[in-house]
């Protein structure tokens, strides 16, 4: 997704909002409404979100909500990142240095206690 604020380009055929608000207040000319409606019928989904935007009843509210929802959706976004990099291991370098040393403390311990043992 090139453009994470248009949920609609899923489709074969790319609906835009302004096109679905034109729809919506009935502004659209009787070949413009044909073709829109060709262009949805075969998604339920989009049918289904047309059918939820018409009982809203003033068209303006709509574009409250969508900025409403893209900011929550941004800061949703934005905490799962920073929840993302809190758990990451951010000095990895120092990390694989210390089991390397670790291991090769180990694998000395192991020779000497050998080399005793055997002697």
């Amino acid at each position: 997704m090139a453009d994470l604020r248009d949920i609609l380009q899923d489709n074969e055929e790319h609906l835009n909002e302004d096109e679905l608000m034109s729809y919506l207040q009935g502004s659209l000319s009787e070949d413009d409404k044909h073709a829109f409606e060709k262009k949805i019928e075969t998604s339920g989904f989009v049918n289904d979100a047309i059918d939820g935007l018409k009982t809203i009843r003033n068209k303006q509210e709509i574009n409250d909500y969508v900025h409403q929802l893209n900011k929550n959706l941004e800061k949703q976004l934005a905490l799962k990142k920073q929840h993302k990099e809190k758990r990451s291991i951010k000095y990895m370098p120092w990390v694989i240095l210390t089991v390397l040393v670790i291991l090769v403390i180990c694998v000395i311990a192991y020779v000497v206690i050998h080399f005793y043992k055997n002697s």
